[in-house]
């Protein structure tokens, strides 16, 4: 337990001991100035309330707005609890808009969840402290990413191998706002083709969130995709169902390589060929990696993961000239 008294604090930061207090209970009316110098110099002093030392502290980081409705999200924020519980550290969820979260939560460091440089600069800002992207490098942070780039090469060199030549991908956000991860997947697609000479084809690349899916089918008979890589867990559901709905038999008609979504891929039929992120792998390595950055036993923290690859029924064999 710190020895560092509100007093010494107060003194410290210039302010009175009732507005440490205030400042430290999380109390309203506090100028936003005064709050930030009670915490520096808290910082400063190494001073950690009684409950915050008892376990250390990391802050969680979640640029969604509904992180129950992303399934991504969700399986990788319990799987953030369960590792850090088993290595005795204690996560405090932050939303984005609301950083200075992470100095009132007495964090020792900050693991953050974005999609965007927007985002990036924001936590850029956060200082004293190591801050780690899950799956999205960028400047002046450490990441562990799983390998997206290498993921789709994979996934699409399934469906070649399985006599595809006209391949499809979806990726989830829309062409103007594609995030590290899903130019990666893109990357990994289009050296998939290459390496197997497959003509690419800019038609056959479709971009929407979960509210445009039921544009995919047009798309899909337009323009006639023989496999289809679905990128993203969130949009496993909304891709079969609408797929279903329209009357593609699966994979007769089309086939798909998607990505594992634990609530719900393995009641699918048929078994969907799928690439696996493996939630608990990543969250276990970023948290052992965090100890030795708090240690200083490591300096930079830069981990490539690869996919698992489940191979399902929802792929078929053709003649290439189908």
């Amino acid at each position: 337990m710190s020895t560092v008294t509100i007093e010494v604090i107060a003194q410290e930061a210039g302010v009175s001991p009732a507005t440490v207090s205030r400042v430290f209970n999380r109390r309203p009316y506090v100028k936003e100035n005064l709050s930030r110098r009670v915490l520096a110099a808290a910082r400063r002093l190494d001073y950690r309330p009684p409950v915050v030392a008892r376990r250390r502290t990391v802050s969680m980081v979640m640029a969604g707005k509904n992180i129950t409705r992303n399934s991504y999200e969700a399986s990788m924020l319990g799987s953030f609890f369960y590792a850090a519980s088993q290595l005795d550290f204690n996560i405090e969820f932050v939303p984005l808009q609301k950083l200075d979260q992470v100095y009132r939560n007495f964090s020792e460091a900050t693991i953050a969840m974005i999609y965007g440089e927007a985002a990036a600069d924001s936590l850029r800002q956060i200082s004293e402290m190591p801050v780690i992207t899950i799956n999205y490098q960028t400047a002046g942070c450490h990441y562990v990413c799983t390998d997206h780039r290498g993921g789709a090469f994979q996934g699409t060199e399934c469906l070649i191998r399985h006599g595809h030549r006209r391949i499809g991908i979806l990726l989830s956000p829309f062409e103007d706002n594609m995030s590290w991860g899903e130019e990666a997947r893109f990357n990994g697609y289009r050296e998939a083709l290459a390496a197997f000479d497959c003509e690419f084809d800019p038609n056959l690349v479709f971009y929407g969130t979960v509210s445009r899916i039921k544009e995919l089918p047009e798309m899909l008979q337009k323009h006639k995709p023989t496999a289809l890589l679905v990128c993203g867990e969130s949009l496993v559901v909304p891709v079969w169902h609408q797929l279903l709905h329209s009357g593609y038999r699966i994979p007769d008609d089309l086939s798909l390589v998607t990505y594992y979504h634990p609530s719900v891929t393995p009641f699918l039929y048929p078994e969907p060929t799928c690439l696996v992120q493996e939630y608990d792998h990543i969250t276990r390595l970023t948290m052992e990696n965090l100890q030795g950055l708090l240690t200083g036993e490591c300096q930079k923290l830069e981990l490539i993961i690869d996919h698992s690859f489940l191979a399902g029924q929802s792929v078929r064999q053709i003649n290439p000239q189908t």
